[in-house]
């Protein structure tokens, strides 16, 4: 998580801080770092009880030291944030390793670079992300056996499992959930339905206003592929640079062109654009 919090500051920098002042809501939806764009969403909130963040440096502040951010001090700030916040305990990397089999972490991780693999993919990244899969695949088997899951039946059925979006780690695993006779991937639509059951509607309301800006959100949402939308970004700069109300200017009109016939139209001026 903190490497994905570094490389939104990184982004923030690069493209959107010189032209903050003239970037709207219909333009911040389009905005793929999900950081990002919920600083946006909580800068435009109206709701008067909530309080907006001053500034981006203090937005990501309450999630780990800012000053910290990008250093090895940012990662056990956020550690101790989220465990205080949410109750979370944490487990290291060798405490994920534990009871897992190192042939079968190398077997499941060779597995799943084969499935993922694709052009342009970075080798050393893959192995990272795909060993990183792997550890918490067979991580969730090696803790309900640790915590005796199988053997204390109850009507919720196992404690632990992976909410995950990762369908492409899926295919990789078919035999290992079968050799455990179990999932592990929880999918978090599931938890959609089960929070929709709750007794009281006001839970529902903010239970619901909980879950949607996470990944899921993203999941559901319909925008621009992520090269298109940087051009739109350097556009603005581009008038930026003549002044801050023409930036405005431009950031009404590439709105509106966003908005209609899902994008396709402006996609294909973009990439025209490109080649000449």
């Amino acid at each position: 998580m903190i490497s994905h919090i570094r490389a939104a500051d990184f982004e923030f920098q690069n493209f959107y801080m010189d032209i903050e002042p003239s970037i709207n809501r219909e333009f911040a939806r389009h905005i793929d770092r999900i950081l990002i764009r919920s600083y946006f969403y909580a800068r435009f909130d109206d709701e008067p009880k909530r309080k907006k963040p001053s500034g981006w440096k203090r937005y990501l502040g309450q999630f780990c030291t800012y000053e910290d951010l990008h250093s090895e001090a940012g990662k056990d700030s956020l550690r101790r944030y989220l465990c205080e916040e949410f109750g979370f305990s944490y487990e290291s990397a060798s405490d994920m390793s534990q009871g897992v089999d190192a042939d079968d972490l190398e077997k499941l991780k060779d597995k799943i670079i084969s499935v993922r693999k694709g052009p342009a993919r970075d080798k050393e990244k893959e192995e990272i992300l795909s060993f990183n899969d792997a550890l918490h695949v067979l991580r969730v088997y090696a803790k309900r056996r640790e915590l005796g899951e199988a053997k204390k039946p109850n009507p919720y059925g196992y404690r632990t499992w992976w909410l995950t979006h990762e369908t492409l780690v899926r295919r990789a695993t078919s035999e290992t959930i079968k050799e455990n006779g179990a999932q592990y991937m929880m999918r978090p639509e599931f938890l959609l339905n089960f929070i929709a059951l709750s007794p009281s509607t006001e839970d529902v309301r903010k239970s619901f206003g909980t879950v949607f800006p996470t990944l899921l959100g993203v999941k559901l949402s319909n925008r621009m592929r992520d090269d298109v939308f940087k051009d739109v970004v350097k556009k603005v700069k581009e008038s930026y640079e003549i002044s801050e109300a023409r930036a405005r200017a431009t950031v009404g009109e590439l709105s509106d062109k966003l908005k209609g016939d899902f994008f396709k139209r402006y996609e294909s001026e973009l990439r025209e654009q490109r080649r000449h």
